[in-house]
């Protein structure tokens, strides 16, 4: 078996040979989908862990769930959810 960092660049290449987008530097237990409807892009990000991460945005958005802006740095509570529009 291969260490870690093999298959994290393993998938990282796939993902962009294969056109699929991919969020560099999210914490350990931290994940994000992407969602369309009609041209409105929303990013569902969930804090599976049970301490608190910052996730980075890059920007900042309209966080649904907090109904207010959020980034360019989103803090999480241990298992928090987010849904951000992303694009429209």
């Amino acid at each position: 078996m291969a260490e870690e960092g093999f298959y994290t660049e393993l998938f990282r290449d796939a993902a962009e040979e294969a056109g699929v987008g991919c969020f560099a530097g999210l914490p350990d237990g931290v994940q994000i989908s992407i969602r369309e409807k009609g041209d409105s892009r929303f990013l569902f990000i969930t804090n599976l862990s049970r301490q608190r991460n910052t996730v980075p945005l890059g920007g900042p958005f309209y966080g649904l769930l907090a109904e207010a802006t959020v980034g360019p740095d989103l803090d999480m509570e241990p298992y928090g959810v987010e849904i951000v529009v992303w694009a429209q």
